[in-house]
């Protein structure tokens, strides 16, 4: 009976805004799993919890080793050791002490850090794997659904003891990710490349990745489940943006949702809204911090403090009345790596849903989904004034891009979040069934 199966899924991070693993395990309980998502220690969450129906266990350790604190300690002792007044050496000894001391320095930096990576990832996965077998023997799952590369290999060998089923979720190109340093590129095309082909299935979140995933590992083309959100009651009325910041309806609002972070384009977001008089951009998501304080200090230097807004992350499932008060939506991702080049973010579905005007990134994902609703426009992201230019168009002429009641429910029946459930669904009954087969090399 379907009852009986029981789903571990993986994540390496603590699970806390994860939507798509939230979702995806939600979705799975209504389906009739038992579904337990084992994630990272948090001092702030607790260990052991359940939320509607789903069973979370923050039991994977973090390793202790840091590339910061260890260079930090070292350097500290070396900076006591120099300043010491047993070392009364001359102005010049000191100077040279100091320049062979700055080499010495970067130097030793390079080296722990080379160190780090390379010993982080196999105790990070002594970790995760040592979790996941104590949940193996507690939990006794038919699945193990990885939503991360580090516990991958864990899964499969354990897996492969245990005799379970394996499903790898890819959220984005792992080995190429924004900012990704050359050691950790070579570690990711290791193990993704040795243990993607022993799993029972590969999912991921659009057509680009999953046809990338396909030929660069030879494996069968994985199941595309869009990141697409929960929707609970698309309206003008009740909680919106518009409201919580006190702006009246003839104030043009502009939209960012998401994580405030370096590549999403919001520096030349900012630049093009020096260029939007009297319209006002709200950022709705977590914040980096150090990403904030850096276009905190942009606003100012471009006089638009008093029109930007930072608000916090809302539920997932409000997400879209929320931003439905806006007037135009911005995606604006900067083709800086093949990742965000086949990137088909969340807030685009969310924007849409919400039917507001956006303005995207000229990125492959992006024009295929603007052929689906024509509701928006194209710019090249790397250009404040194309961006400001497309924001203006769409506000301006607003009535052209809103989404019809036809064509919506046309993408509704494409993109929702209960058309990507019955393909999990389905991806779940067939590795379930009596012809499963593993991925091979072909």
């Amino acid at each position: 009976m379907l009852e009986k199966h029981k789903v571990l899924m993986v994540v390496d991070n603590t699970c806390e805004y994860d939507s798509r693993v939230i979702k995806e395990a939600e979705a799975l309980y209504s389906a009739g799993y038992q579904v337990c998502v084992l994630c990272r220690a948090s001092d702030h969450l607790p260990d052991k919890v359940v939320i509607n129906g789903v069973g979370y266990s923050r039991k994977i350790q973090t390793s202790n080793i840091s590339k910061n604190d260890l260079v930090s300690s070292f350097i500290n002792k070396c900076e006591v050791l120099k300043n010491t007044s047993a070392l009364n050496f001359s102005d010049f000894l000191k100077q040279l002490i100091f320049v062979i001391f700055g080499v010495f320095k970067l130097l030793v930096s390079l080296f722990v850090y080379v160190v780090v990576r390379i010993f982080y990832m196999p105790i990070q996965s002594h970790y995760i794997k040592k979790a996941i077998k104590d949940h193996i023997v507690s939990f006794s799952p038919d699945i193990i659904h990885v939503h991360d590369l580090h516990p991958l290999a864990s899964a499969v060998k354990l897996a492969e003891k245990y005799k379970l089923k394996v499903i790898y979720d890819a959220h984005e190109l792992e080995l190429h990710k924004n900012n990704m340093k050359l050691i950790d590129k070579l570690w990711v095309k290791y193990y993704e490349a040795k243990n993607i082909v022993k799993v029972d299935a590969v999912i991921t979140v659009c057509e680009s990745i999953a046809v990338h995933l396909a030929r660069f590992y030879k494996i069968k083309k994985p199941t595309v489940i869009f990141n697409a959100p929960i929707i609970c009651g698309v309206k003008k009325e009740g909680d919106s943006i518009r409201q919580v910041l006190g702006l009246k309806e003839s104030i043009p609002l502009v939209i960012y949702v998401g994580k405030t972070t370096v590549n999403r384009g919001l520096e030349q977001l900012f630049r093009a809204m020096s260029l939007c008089e009297e319209y006002h951009l709200a950022l709705v998501g977590p914040c980096d911090n150090q990403v904030k304080s850096m276009l905190e200090s942009l606003a100012i230097l471009l006089n638009i403090t008093k029109r930007v807004h930072f608000y916090p992350s809302v539920p997932m499932e409000q997400v879209v009345s929320f931003i439905s008060s806006a007037d135009v939506g911005v995606v604006a991702t900067q083709n800086v790596c093949l990742s965000y080049e086949y990137s088909l973010p969340n807030k685009l579905f969310e924007m849409t849903f919400a039917n507001l005007p956006v303005c995207v990134s000229q990125l492959p994902e992006h024009e295929m989904f603007l052929k689906d609703t024509g509701n928006g426009i194209m710019v090249d992201e790397k250009k404040p004034q194309d961006i400001a230019n497309a924001i203006k168009e769409l506000y301006e002429n607003k009535e052209k891009y809103l989404i019809s009641d036809e064509i919506m429910k046309a993408i509704l029946g494409k993109y929702s979040w209960a058309s990507q459930v019955k393909k999990l669904n389905a991806q779940y009954a067939e590795i379930l069934s009596a012809n499963i087969y593993k991925y091979n090399v072909q």
